[in-house]
Formats: C-alpha cells, sequence, structure tokens
C-alpha cells in the first residue's frame, strides 16, 4: 500500500526559526522595558528627606514662625521671599554652591527632555546657559537662611554646607537629595538619582 502523507501543515525548522526571531525581535524590547522598570524603581528608588518627625530637624539661627518646618517638609512653605527666582513650571530643582566646573560636568549628563531648573548661589558669578540655570544673587543674609533654614544643608551635611554642595527638590517642594558635587562619589550619586527620576517616577 501506497504511504499516505499526514494531514495538516508542516513548516521547515529554518522557517519555524525565522518566525521565533521575529516574535522575540518584537517583544524582547518591550519584557526588557518592564523588567528593568519594576527592578530599578524598586531597587534604587530615590528618598524623600524630611518626612516624618522621626527624626527632628535641627536648625540654629532660624525664625521658626517665618519659616516653620511641618511634615511632610515642602520647602514652597518657606520661599515666599525667593519665588521672584523659582521656575514652578519645571518639575524639578537644582540648587547649588560651590564650584561651578562640578555643577557644570552635572549638567551635562543631564537628559535634554528633563524638566529641571537649576540654581546657582554663588560664590562664583553666572553661569553659562547651556542649561536653564538661574544665578541667584543673594546678600549673605538670604543666603544663609536659604541654605539653613529652607533647604537645611547644615542639617544633613554640615561638613560640606559652607563649601560645596546640590540639594535636588521635586514638584511639590520635597527635598530629595544632598550631595557634594565636587567629589566622583558626589557626580555619580546625582547623575544616577536624576537619570532614575527622569526614566521612572511619574510626575503628578
Amino acid at each position: 500500500m501506497p504511504m499516505t502523507q499526514p494531514t495538516g501543515i508542516r513548516m521547515h525548522p529554518k522557517r519555524i526559526m525565522r518566525i521565533a526571531s521575529v516574535l522575540l525581535a518584537l517583544f524582547f524590547p518591550v519584557l526588557l522595558y518592564l523588567f528593568l522598570r519594576s527592578c530599578a524603581y524598586n531597587s534604587f528608588e530615590v528618598p524623600f528627606y524630611h518626612q516624618s518627625p522621626t527624626q527632628p530637624i535641627t536648625r540654629i539661627g532660624c525664625d521658626s514662625a517665618s519659616y516653620p518646618i511641618q511634615y511632610p517638609y515642602s520647602i514652597w512653605a518657606n520661599m515666599e521671599d525667593f519665588s521672584k527666582w523659582i521656575n514652578y513650571n519645571a518639575d524639578f530643582h537644582l540648587f547649588t554652591y560651590g564650584d561651578q566646573s562640578a555643577i557644570l560636568n552635572i549638567a551635562q549628563h543631564i537628559p535634554e527632555d528633563f524638566s529641571i531648573q537649576m540654581y546657582h548661589l554663588g560664590p562664583e558669578p553666572t553661569l553659562p546657559p547651556a542649561k536653564p540655570w538661574m544665578d541667584m544673587r543673594l546678600a549673605p543674609m538670604q543666603l544663609q537662611i536659604l541654605t539653613e533654614c529652607i533647604l537645611l544643608v547644615h542639617h544633613i551635611i554640615p561638613e560640606h554646607a559652607d563649601t560645596q554642595w546640590a540639594v535636588l527638590v521635586d514638584l511639590n517642594g520635597y527635598i530629595r537629595s544632598y550631595t557634594n558635587p565636587n567629589t566622583q562619589e558626589g557626580q555619580q550619586q546625582i547623575r544616577a538619582e536624576i537619570q532614575i527620576l527622569a526614566n521612572y517616577e511619574p510626575m503628578e
């Protein structure tokens, strides 16, 4: 008796491999994105500072009536005297003090579509306009109030408060990062935090 051919469609192994490769190429980026999103966001979440009174804030020489501390702490509650410098349309705000070269090095690694306003408080004057800079020309007393009473730099990094620091603030006025950008570790920290915030943290 003649052999009968099996019914149904038979595909050549090479064709199966070709289809599998196409499907993998289509779905792999989606799967990789979901994996990296969940891992990065959960493992490298940028912290919030001063959210509860469990670790009381210590300030010296600050008028608590004019610059109160309420939890969760937002700097916007105390920025009335400095509001003329603030771009409230930005999603993030980076306040910096110290060597301009270190600050500019940070700016070069900020994604172009990252909504951020930068404020340089000195001691050196005007930064180049390559990024959204604001050169805040403050009197010594104003600088002390902003640094100690509002941004709370002396409370977190007192060893750098008078030399070099950067403070990252989000849309709601919550402080997200304190950094000494004049060190390699500080540079890496602020770059990583900005990258995480740009990619994984939705704005309200």
